[in-house]
């Protein structure tokens, strides 16, 4: 079996996971790489998360770092692997990446399927690949250990799984949900029946490449990425054109802890405003509106990250408006819930009960009063009765 521990030392030693059992596989599905040609090339804006084990930052407050920095995916041109005309995908680090991330990376992309083929660090270098007889060429793959720091990963737009892979115990899901123009794909390889890694990627209809991205390893969110130079309507940021306004106020870069399962907006606010300072509120006609956020793994996050995580999930034209003393949600919500009572009824109901609480004991006093008052009577009224000749 192999190790499946992600540390940044093995990483230049990932290797693709060539998956069984391709039969079955959505393989109809249009892939994006068929409209690739050479010199396009996207703008990503990544921010790489601390994992287990990273010493923590004295300077940032106990808290790890989290390096944000820019790379380009640059397709470089076409060759042949295995017989397969495919793309090869440069990932280009720009001049604010860390000294660790300063080489480039390979990727070499199946122009039919969109699965990977093979990849390598820096050019001229040995191509790193694991290859089983027993699964076909056009097969699905998946990284199981991909470089640390780099949205390598690339798929196509399938819909399908679980499928066996290599060693029976591994298991690869592809899932593709649909939302108008808008895709989500979430690829997950689990082995045992116990997640490893999960990729999330957000597209939009007849684009070529994905404009969100996400990596988790064993439930924690590891790497993020954004696609740069997207429209602000498109992208529903804001009216001035600047994806990153929320980046760019000082306020916002304190750094926050945010853990658990589906934590609710409210208590996610009140967090913020504790250490941002800042009013942070929900639109009016946000109202009810309760998504569900899964497993938030953010331990020494941006107060950004948290805030630009809010205005994504479940959430269409999701923007934070800037006001006076802070920022307020605007959007239409995918998540409205409607509460089981509403806060006015719980409100007007504790009135009630502060109003009536007086006269309930006031009240209790003056039939208590009365029945000792009863009760003295009756006693002497006996009294005198026994007592007479």
């Amino acid at each position: 079996m192999k190790s499946w521990r992600v540390s940044s030392s093995l990483a230049a030693f990932s290797s693709l996971l060539l998956l069984q059992g391709a039969a079955g596989w959505d393989s109809g599905a249009p892939s994006p790489s068929a409209g690739w040609k050479p010199g396009n090339m996207w703008t990503l804006a990544v921010e790489s998360y601390p994992r287990d084990g990273v010493k923590p930052d004295k300077a940032a407050g106990g808290a790890a770092p989290v390096p944000h920095y820019t790379l380009h995916a640059l397709v470089t041109g076409a060759h042949k692997v295995g017989g397969a005309d495919c793309w090869r995908v440069c990932f280009v680090p720009d001049k604010d990446v860390p000294p660790r991330l300063a080489e480039r990376w390979y990727v070499s992309v199946d122009r039919a399927t969109g699965w990977p083929r093979n990849y390598r660090k820096g050019k001229g270098k040995d191509l790193l690949s694991i290859d089983f007889a027993a699964t076909p060429p056009e097969g699905p793959r998946f990284f199981t250990n991909a470089p640390a720091g780099i949205p390598i990963e690339v798929f196509p737009l399938v819909n399908n799984g679980p499928t066996g892979g290599a060693e029976p115990r591994e298991a690869l899901t592809v899932r593709r949900a649909v939302d108008g123009k808008d895709i989500t794909l979430e690829a997950t390889l689990e082995v045992a029946g116990v997640e490893e890694v999960r990729v999330r990627q957000h597209w939009v209809e007849g684009e070529k490449w994905w404009r969100r991205y996400e990596r988790y390893v064993k439930g924690s969110k590891v790497l993020s990425a954004r696609l740069t130079g997207v429209p602000a309507a498109a992208e529903g940021k804001t009216a001035k054109g600047d994806p990153y306004y929320l980046r760019r106020d000082p306020k916002l870069q304190v750094r926050v802890d945010v853990r658990g399962l589906n934590p609710a907006v409210p208590a996610l606010l009140d967090h913020l405003h504790a250490r941002t300072g800042l009013t942070l509120a929900l639109h009016p006609d946000l109202e009810g509106h309760r998504p569900q956020l899964g497993s938030v793994q953010l331990a020494g996050a941006r107060a950004f990250t948290v805030m630009e995580m809010l205005a994504e999930q479940q959430m269409e034209g999701g923007h934070w408006d800037k006001v006076a003393d802070g920022y307020q949600l605007v959007g239409r919500s995918k998540a409205i819930r409607r509460a089981p009572r509403a806060a006015e009824d719980k409100a007007a109901e504790a009135a009630t009960h502060a109003a009536m609480t007086p006269w309930l004991a006031g009240s209790a006093a003056f039939f208590g009063i009365t029945s000792l008052a009863l009760l003295g009577v009756f006693l002497r009224r006996r009294a005198s009765v026994k007592g007479a000749p």
